[in-house]
């Protein structure tokens, strides 16, 4: 039990991006100071037992069976990977690409369509003033936008899909 608990954990570490895209991200105590750390563990820290509800996310899917815990490492690895940046890795690999963008509530989105779970907010860009003009440019990518959007909408995808590959190493375990 302690080895299959073990290899969940793993799993589950496979669902951050930081840990899949090469990104060191050092928290001081483990947890983290502004500025520091992953964004996407810092932000999931507030779920805890009594509060994290995945029903709705979870709603119709099934446990999904693969064949070893090579393939399962692999898959998880994979979708966070191609389809999340973390903070350092905006731009870095061939994917993830935004799709489209939209501004929503004065801020700029790039969007990400996802067939299986609605299109979801793959990054903000930031403004950057030009020092010799009054113009703005918002090119500068980054995941930190003012509601935490990017982060939940991250969150919503990859929290089920460790779940159901979890659900998967478990069925292959028994």
């Amino acid at each position: 039990m302690r080895a299959l608990g073990q290899v969940l954990h793993l799993i589950e570490d496979a669902s951050v991006p930081d840990h899949t895209r090469n990104d060191p991200h050092i928290a001081i105590g483990g947890h983290g100071v502004a500025g520091e750390g992953s964004p996407y563990e810092l932000w999931t820290q507030q779920f805890n037992p009594g509060n994290i509800n995945l029903r709705q996310y979870l709603y119709g899917k099934k446990p999904i069976i693969l064949n070893s815990l090579d393939e399962y490492f692999d898959a998880m690895a994979l979708y966070s990977n191609k389809n999340f940046y973390s903070k350092d890795s905006i731009d870095t690999y061939a994917e993830p690409k935004p799709d489209y963008k939209l501004v929503i509530n004065n801020e700029l989105f790039g969007f990400k369509i996802d067939s299986e779970n609605g299109d979801y907010r793959l990054v903000v860009y930031q403004d950057e003033s030009n020092a010799k003009s009054s113009t703005l440019n918002l090119s500068i990518p980054s995941l930190k936008d003012n509601n935490n959007l990017i982060m939940r909408d991250y969150w919503e995808r990859l929290a089920p899909k460790a779940v159901q590959y979890g659900a998967g190493v478990v069925d292959l375990f028994f």
